[in-house]
């Protein structure tokens, strides 16, 4: 997960839910600059974007969400780490 918020807000929210992933503070919002996740004002800001990475570090799955319920079915996200695997 990659969130515009501090470091120190990260680990807090971190310690509190006990999260069983990596958390990554984008205060400065570089990385959502360089992954071009889109800003829409109306909708509160930055809209959710999911990317598969490789073992390459190559993005191999991108979705950028129209709005905040706009996540990408398991299935098809299941379809995408099979072919990064093979």
């Amino acid at each position: 997960m990659i969130g515009q918020h501090s470091k120190v807000e990260f680990y807090n929210m971190w310690k509190i839910k006990d999260l069983p992933f990596i958390g990554l503070p984008d205060e400065k919002e570089k990385v959502a600059k360089l992954y071009n996740q889109r800003v829409i004002f109306e909708k509160r800001g930055r809209l959710p974007a999911l990317f598969l990475v490789d073992q390459s570090g190559a993005v191999a799955f991108a979705h950028y969400c129209s709005n905040m319920y706009d996540i990408p079915a398991n299935d098809k996200l299941l379809q995408a780490l099979d072919q990064i695997k093979s």
